[in-house]
């Protein structure tokens, strides 16, 4: 069969995590995002001001939507050793202070290139795509930014996650 050429072959994929724990400072419990990155995928923190309106604070890796590249740093699914460690050598990593209330937004490229594009220009779309809750909300503005031509017909994964408020003892 010809999927089974495929699967000896193995797949790639880009990568993005996100660990948040609290640490002590001298000015008492701090919450740290570790950021862990292979490929075209993209960590955006935004910070609420005094109305709730949010306010973007970091993009990691990019800054900017020129950034993204054709062929992006891959994470190979084979378990050959050669590979994988090809792969982690194109690993990024970066630590972050980040606030009760901030928002962690985890995503894909093409919705990462959509972000930056929308941050750049001054744009309004993006602050209701991180009001759109439950997931019904969600995708008529993808389904739009799609059909106008300024989101890439392309998977959308997004992850967003607000950070709680802290604990007296670290997490």
């Amino acid at each position: 069969m010809y999927w089974q050429n495929d699967i000896r072959k193995g797949a790639q994929t880009t990568l993005i995590g996100c660990t948040l724990h609290s640490v002590v400072t001298r000015r008492g419990y701090e919450w740290k995002a570790e950021v862990f990155s292979i490929g075209d995928c993209e960590y955006f923190l935004f910070r609420p001001d005094a109305r709730y309106e949010w306010l973007p604070v970091h993009a990691f890796p990019y800054t900017t939507p020129e950034s993204f590249g054709v062929h992006p740093h891959t994470l190979v699914t084979r378990t050959r050793p050669e590979l994988v460690a090809r792969s982690l050598s194109y690993s990024q990593r970066v630590t972050f202070s980040v606030q009760p209330d901030d928002l962690i937004v985890l995503v894909s490229d093409s919705l990462a290139k959509w972000f930056l594009t929308q941050l750049r220009q001054e744009g309004q779309q993006w602050k209701q795509l991180l009001h759109a809750s439950p997931l019904h909300a969600f995708e008529p503005y993808i389904r739009e930014a799609q059909h106008h031509g300024s989101l890439e017909d392309d998977d959308i994964t997004m992850l967003a996650i607000t950070v709680p408020p802290l604990e007296k003892e670290p997490v």
